[in-house]
Order: C-alpha cells, then structure tokens, then sequence
C-alpha cells in the first residue's frame, strides 16, 4: 500500500532490502536524527517530537525492530520526519499530497 501511494502521487523512493540490511546502531540513529517521528502501533498513529520529547532507546526499538532482529517496515524517511508503517492521512500531511 505505502508503495503504491507513493507511485501514484509520482514520489520517487529508495528502496532498500531490510533482509540484507541488518539493523545495528546507526538504523536507530536514523530515527533519531529526525525530529518527527510517526508509527502506526495497535491500531493508531502515534506521534512525538524527538527534540522534545526524545523516545527511549528500548521505546525506539520495539517501534522500529522486530523481534527476530529484523527493521518493521515499510518505513519512510521524509526530511525531518519519518514513518513506521503506512497511514494514508499521515503520508498525505508529510508529504504534502
């Protein structure tokens, strides 16, 4: 659906293979170098600002790491912002579409 949405409002996208991508230090540093952070978890969007109120590292884990090790996607980086999980109103405000 994520990459759908994102084909049909012509956005052009990076894809990368989070199965040969193994999740280390530097994939939860990449959330945390931006300010807004959305995931889709249970069933809502949850949404904070990481300048001021930084998630906890075991927070940021459980939200962007399975438990085998591997990244949840599909996950979008969108200059200061970036998304866990697809939610067509929440990529549309990001975006701007």
């Amino acid at each position: 659906m994520a990459r759908e949405f994102l084909s049909r409002h012509g956005i052009a996208v990076e894809l990368v293979d989070t199965g040969a991508t193994p999740v280390t230090a530097a994939t939860l540093a990449l959330v945390r170098e931006r300010r807004i952070c959305h995931v889709r978890w249970e069933g809502s969007i949850l949404t904070w600002n990481q300048e001021q109120s930084p998630a906890p590292e075991e927070r940021l884990r459980q939200y962007f790491i399975h438990e085998d090790g591997g990244i949840r996607v599909p996950v979008l980086v969108a200059e200061e912002a970036i998304i866990r999980g697809y939610d067509e109103e929440t990529y549309r405000r990001v975006l701007g579409v």
